[in-house]
């Protein structure tokens, strides 16, 4: 994986700009029949359920950019996709001999295709784009970096250990107008988006629907790449004098000159206090020492420098991100619940004990404080009951005591449920952790674009504490959240009896919201 910056030449960025001019003369009216493809059984194999969840979010982004679409099932034919100028192929793994020829006359009759995460070189070859085999990288790619003429550098997350890249073939008309952007921050060599004149083929599935990535799908339906370059205005309700937070979902800078660069910029962007991800269960993620680096005590050391409080982010029972090694000894031991992923069993004495040890052992690193996550039982097949209600009430009980017993300045929180119902449901009763002092303060992850839907569970939190013990959670980068500008001064504004605002996710979305 490189850091260069490719196609960054006058030459490259005057050929890519003509190129624009020339599909903006001929693309149709923004928002005109517009198609979404939900893969079944057919085309995406024991992946249905996926599939259809990539829809959702292709219709989202189209939604947020003011496009009208028809969603269609993947059993299209000629005549099924003739009403339509563009079509979105959000997540079709397997597409069929016969698909691919369907599709294939749809674009030879002058219809135009966004395609998401596929290998169909058949396909891609309609359209006058290359693709690759699917890599995997040491560390995920953590946002797209839109070219100059399109989108003027603007950046937008886009998450993925795993992606199909596309290319240009030789002699082809069709151009790079996004690079994936590593861990490290840098812009790789690998390219995100190849636009040609039949269409756009993405690397990845469908992004979230960040501004950025709807106005960059706008750009490409609409050909027009003036239209990818509209930023988010700057926050005007941000209160720099109370808690203004944000949860880092990882150890990496993200900032090609490091944590320092990093810790600068969230400053400067009015964020004072962080929350970083480091553990799941007892186990450091594998990224906090990764390249041989600790990033860890990188970061503590340049938001120190900077006035950030900073604070470990611990997934108390999730299993998300612990080592497989680790993961198969604890299900071994019987010490996991639940279907699918699993869960760690709080009802478990050497669970919570493991658990409570490892908090007293981060809070001696720098760290301020220490953030309780995933502090509850799963959202799958555990009806509110005393066995696990009082459990982990219990295993907070035993974190609070050992992480002051070790470290009696660190402040305790949690990220707990939108409202004390909801909460209540998965077995977590934050509102007596806070009656009783466990915790001195809680993060409800009220996440929503609606300033409506936000008032609604801030008050029923309300309700059940006091303000200076809440720090309400803003969405401009949850999976069911990306809110932009206005919704979020809004949320800021009826905070302002809060202790402050958290936002959820320090990415650079937020650092667009920022000013930075």
């Amino acid at each position: 994986m490189s850091g260069t910056r490719p196609g960054s030449g006058r030459a490259a960025l005057a050929a890519v700009a003509a190129f624009l001019a020339a599909i903006c003369a001929s693309a149709a009216p923004l928002g005109t029949n517009v198609a979404v493809v939900c893969a079944t059984e057919a085309t995406a194999p024991g992946e249905a359920a996926f599939a259809k969840a990539m829809a959702d979010r292709a219709e989202a982004l189209l939604r947020k950019a003011g496009i009208a679409d028809d969603r269609i099932g993947d059993d299209f034919s000629p005549a099924s996709l003739r009403p339509y100028q563009t079509v979105l192929l959000p997540y079709s793994p397997s597409l069929s001999a016969a698909a691919v020829t369907n599709l294939t006359l749809f674009l030879e009759r002058g219809g135009r295709l966004l395609v998401f995460s596929n290998a169909s070189r058949e396909l891609a070859k309609a359209m006058g784009i290359g693709v690759g085999e699917r890599c995997k990288g040491d560390y995920p790619m953590t946002a797209m970096e839109l070219a100059k003429p399109f989108g003027a550098c603007r950046r937008f997350p886009y998450y993925g250990a795993s992606w199909i890249p596309p290319a240009v073939p030789r002699r082809s008309k069709a151009r790079t107008i996004a690079w994936f952007v590593g861990a490290n921050g840098a812009r790789t060599s690998v390219p995100a988006v190849v636009l040609s004149a039949r269409g756009a083929w993405f690397g990845q599935v469908p992004p979230r629907a960040y501004p950025a990535a709807a106005d960059t799908i706008a750009a490409i339906i609409a050909g027009d790449a003036s239209l990818a370059t509209r930023r988010q205005k700057p926050l005007a309700a941000l209160q720099r004098d109370k808690t203004v937070a944000a949860w880092v979902t990882s150890p990496y800078p993200r900032f090609r000159r490091g944590w320092r660069a990093a810790a600068r910029t969230y400053h400067r962007g009015g964020i004072n206090t962080v929350f970083l991800r480091v553990q799941t269960g007892d186990t450091l993620l594998e990224a906090a020492n990764a390249g041989g680096t600790d990033h860890v005590a990188a970061a503590i050391r340049a938001c120190h420098a900077n006035g950030i409080s900073i604070h470990a982010w611990v997934c108390c029972f999730s299993l998300d991100g612990m080592p497989a090694e680790r993961r198969k000894a604890l299900a071994d031991a019987g010490r996991i619940i639940g279907g699918g992923e699993g869960w760690i069993d709080p009802r478990n004495p050497s669970n919570r004990a493991e658990i409570a040890a490892s908090l007293a052992r981060l809070s001696k690193r720098g760290f301020d404080g220490i953030h309780l996550d995933f502090v509850r039982t799963p959202d799958f097949g555990f009806p509110r009951e005393p066995g696990y209600f009082q459990t982990i009430t219990a295993f907070v009980r035993e974190a609070s005591a050992a992480v002051r017993a070790a470290t009696p300045s660190a402040v305790l929180s949690a990220a707990v449920y939108a409202t004390p119902a909801a909460a209540s449901r998965r077995n977590q009763d934050w509102p007596q952790w806070v009656s009783e002092g466990l915790v001195d303060f809680v993060a409800p992850m009220t996440y929503t674009e609606s300033p409506t839907a936000f008032k609604t569970m801030l008050d029923e939190c309300l309700a059940k504490a006091d303000g200076s013990k809440l720090l309400p959670g803003i969405g401009t980068g949850s999976n069911d959240s990306q809110a932009g500008t206005e919704a979020v001064d809004e949320e800021i504004r009826l905070c302002g009896g809060c202790r402050g605002v958290a936002f959820f996710a320090l990415e650079d979305a937020l650092l667009e919201l920022l000013g930075k």
